[in-house]
């Protein structure tokens, strides 16, 4: 299979979906804390991914007590000998930013400030982040464009 034809089985909407439901969650660390994780926001996110992979069919699916997720995930390949591929992640995130992003999502960019609803003096451009004035091009171009997602919570920053 070709990355394009990998790039199009994806389910762009049901990622997006799922992007937006974890960034919502305040997995915020608290560095005054001795356990890891450190939050019960991370301990939120953590059963939801959990759950989210018991329900794709992952088998063998572990959530320790230091809160790692192990899952195995059954191979799709009908290749002999694929490799293995394994994905590691944290739930440990910066102390200094609030928790709970609202994020939204502009299909059809047009390259034009991005107000942060929860403070206006914050904007996304395409001079402070590059990846909004790709998105306008790409918006221009193809109608399929990945949208250009903004936090409202969190200062604007550069993808």
């Amino acid at each position: 299979m070709t990355m394009v034809a990998m790039i199009h089985s994806i389910d762009v909407e049901d990622m997006l979906d799922r992007f937006c439901r974890y960034v919502r969650l305040d997995t915020r660390s608290d560095p005054h804390s001795d356990t890891s994780p450190s939050t019960p926001g991370q301990w939120e996110l953590l059963r939801l991914l959990e759950a989210e992979l018991k329900g794709l069919g992952a088998t063998d699916v572990r959530l320790t007590a230091e809160g790692y997720l192990l899952a195995t995930i059954p191979a799709t390949s009908k290749n002999a000998g694929a490799p293995r591929l394994a994905w590691f992640a944290h739930v440990d995130t910066a102390t200094e930013l609030p928790g709970g992003a609202k994020p939204i999502v502009h299909r059809k960019y047009n390259g034009k400030p991005i107000t942060l609803p929860d403070d206006p003096t914050q904007q996304l451009t395409v001079d402070t982040t590059p990846i909004c004035a790709k998105r306008s091009a790409m918006t221009s171009s193809r109608p399929a464009a990945p949208p250009c997602l903004a936090p409202t919570t969190r200062p604007a920053w550069r993808w």
